[in-house]
């Protein structure tokens, strides 16, 4: 595990194994889980009934979990609002979240 993960997850080379194994599965479980819906962002023109579907599933979950879902969007566009490798299949979404973090204010309290 990289020093970046180990930081996040509060670990340090003498970390207990139970510990680290515990971080690699969830990193590994969210890599599967974004690996699931690339694959539906893979489908021309599927953008739409992707928003749709994820969207009613939003609406359904509870609504403290509805937040969570919308802090974590969030901090994902800051932070790729700030990258700097990107080229013209990416540079629009790129541009456009620079645009919303200066724009709006993304901060959502924790209910």
């Amino acid at each position: 595990m990289d020093d970046k993960l180990m930081k996040l997850f509060y670990l340090t080379k003498d970390s207990d194994e139970a510990e680290v194994e515990k971080a690699e599965k969830y990193i590994e479980e969210v890599q599967d889980t974004f690996k699931a819906l690339s694959k539906k962002l893979n489908i021309m023109g599927g953008e739409d009934k992707l928003a749709e579907v994820m969207f009613q599933c939003i609406l359904n979950d509870h609504r403290t979990l509805q937040q969570s879902f919308f802090r974590v969007i969030f901090k994902i566009i800051q932070k790729y609002s700030m990258n700097m490798f990107f080229d013209g299949r990416n540079q629009a979404s790129v541009v456009a979240c620079k645009n919303i973090v200066s724009n709006i204010n993304l901060g959502l309290p924790i209910v």
